[in-house]
């Protein structure tokens, strides 16, 4: 059957593209995602390419989870219909994205600051939804391996797994109820105060959504301190569970429980955990009196129990103990995102040793991101099949899908094998 197949090179209407990149593109080409971009001044030679078209490359090699510059640049050599859907001849090198990483200034990532604000507020989900946003805080760590000197700023901290290495820190705000949508992220030397951070990242989410009166703040220990409670009282946020950062203030809180008579119910939620109803309790640093939920867990290896415990703002009568410790552990969703943001999107290769490159590209990284989370939302989102799958999975399963486009008078119209309704599109030529 193979021998009597025929393969015609001639007909130049044909060819093929990457599915996924394709309609990404032509998504945000729709309402006008690229615009904003055209507007940085950065001092670079534009002689073949423009900044535009190094950051449009930039971006379309994140949508294809190609991790290196190098690796962007091999990928997207194939991807005429591509390029001339973004009005480029060609795309880039390597070595000319190098440079753009090697030429940007802090005046360009404040510039790229203007443009996060500028599309989160005209196009995001969560700016122009209405309700509560769960907004959920983490911090995470890039661990830098080479100690040639490349990198700039890297320091010695806290990095999981990795005694005494050197990096960065990120630490993320998403809206975990309107599909992970990141609303605010930042970038330090390895060091850095992560806990210091949640400011910035509250205040650009609450700039983005008109007021703290919509945010609703899950985080975990790091961010577990008197200050920021006492912060989140005095703003008025719709309102927030955390963990509290110092187990002792729960072994104390306990203790003070007992002289005092009250008499601590221990729920059963496992076979090693049982939480209990402190009430109302002055924990350090924060002036006013916060509700307490005790968590007891029994450690095998220690033979004892270990005490931490949960500050809210919610009353027992809208979330009973055992409730608002499955809701606080619904939180393991954003420290998810994290993990296959590095392994999948490949966030762990940094693209280039300059720390302002770096925040520069954090932008561009995490915008990116947000422009899958607006396709899938609003394109995909009635899909049985790929209505629930996240955003890396969704890229990484279609990453390697290429469909046979044929340019017709009407347009482009693209052929899958076994496709459904939504795989087909066709763009018009203008």
């Amino acid at each position: 059957m193979l021998e009597q197949a025929t393969i015609d090179t001639t007909d130049e209407t044909k060819e093929t593209t990457t599915a996924v990149l394709i309609a990404i593109t032509s998504f945000a080409l729709r309402f006008g995602f690229f615009k904003p971009f055209t507007f940085l001044d950065m001092p670079l030679k534009e002689v073949r390419h423009s900044v535009l078209s190094k950051i449009q490359t930039i971006i379309c090699g994140i949508i294809l989870c190609c991790g290196t510059m190098a690796a962007t640049y091999r990928r997207l050599q194939g991807e005429h219909l591509v390029a001339e859907t973004l009005q480029m001849e060609a795309f880039p090198d390597n070595t000319g994205l190098c440079r753009m990483f090697q030429a940007i200034r802090a005046e360009d990532v404040e510039d790229m600051n203007a443009i996060w604000r500028h599309l989160l507020s005209e196009h995001g989900l969560a700016a122009n939804s209405e309700g509560i946003v769960l907004y959920d805080i983490d911090p995470t760590g890039l661990v830098v391996r080479t100690k040639d000197g490349r990198f700039e700023w890297v320091e010695k901290g806290y990095f999981a797994k990795h005694p005494g290495a050197v990096g960065y820190q990120v630490c993320l705000g998403t809206a975990s109820n309107l599909n992970h949508e990141v609303l605010s992220q930042t970038l330090d030397p390895g060091n850095a105060n992560t806990t210091a951070r949640f400011y910035t990242l509250i205040y650009e989410a609450a700039d983005i959504l008109g007021g703290f009166e919509r945010l609703f703040v899950r985080a975990d220990a790091q961010f577990g301190v008197g200050h920021i409670l006492t912060f989140l009282i005095d703003h008025q946020v719709a309102g927030w569970v955390i963990k509290g950062r110092d187990p002792r203030t729960a072994r104390r809180i306990a203790g003070r429980c007992a002289q005092s008579g009250q008499r601590l119910v221990w729920v059963y939620v496992d076979n090693n955990v049982w939480v209990a109803e402190a009430g109302l309790q002055r924990v350090p640093g924060c002036k006013k009196l916060v509700r307490v939920v005790l968590i007891r867990t029994y450690s095998a290896k220690k033979r004892r129990f270990q005490y931490t415990y949960l500050t809210t703002s919610l009353t027992a009568h809208e979330c009973q103990a055992r409730d608002l410790f499955h809701f606080y552990n619904g939180r393991v969703t954003i420290e998810k995102l994290i993990e296959r943001a590095k392994n999948v999107l490949r966030l762990r290769h940094l693209p280039t040793g300059r720390f302002q490159g770096l925040r520069f590209f954090m932008h561009l990284f995490w915008l990116t991101f947000d422009l899958v989370v607006w396709y899938h939302h609003h394109v995909l989102g009635n899909s049985d099949l790929l209505g629930e799958t996240t955003v890396p999975e969704f890229l990484k399963s279609l990453s390697a899908l290429s469909v046979v486009a044929e340019r017709t008078e009407a347009g482009v119209t693209f052929f899958v094998a076994k496709a459904v309704s939504y795989t087909h599109l066709t763009l018009p030529t203008n």
